[in-house]
């Protein structure tokens, strides 16, 4: 579920971003559930808001899953780590960019050609 229906959350990575993500093909012999490689490129700190968005969606579908699968035991505490720990690499980004962003959030550089 990482690369979502049509592609739409890479898409919307590297639109935010200004990266390149590609993730590997799958093999039509590979189990469904089989590790695929991801490659981000572009400037390290966008790559880096890239990678936090990326797993922040595969956390996010892996808690809903895990809620679904198990009622949700033990899953609100994952997510409150889970934001804790984007909350902290934000305010790294927002240190690395020259400060915070208007409300605390990152927003993300525009690529310049």
């Amino acid at each position: 579920a990482l690369i979502g229906r049509k592609g739409e959350t890479v898409h919307e990575v590297q639109r935010l971003t200004g990266c390149d993500v590609a993730i590997s093909k799958k093999d039509p012999n590979e189990a469904a559930d089989a590790h695929r490689t991801v490659s981000i490129t572009g400037p390290l700190v966008a790559v880096y808001a890239a990678h936090m968005l990326l797993m922040r969606h595969y956390n996010d579908e892996e808690a809903q899953f895990q809620a679904a699968t198990q009622g949700g035991a033990g899953s609100a505490r994952t997510i409150e780590d889970l934001e804790r720990q984007v909350a902290e690499l934000s305010q790294v980004l927002n240190q690395v960019r020259g400060g915070p962003a208007a409300g605390g959030a990152w927003v993300p550089a525009r690529r310049s050609r």
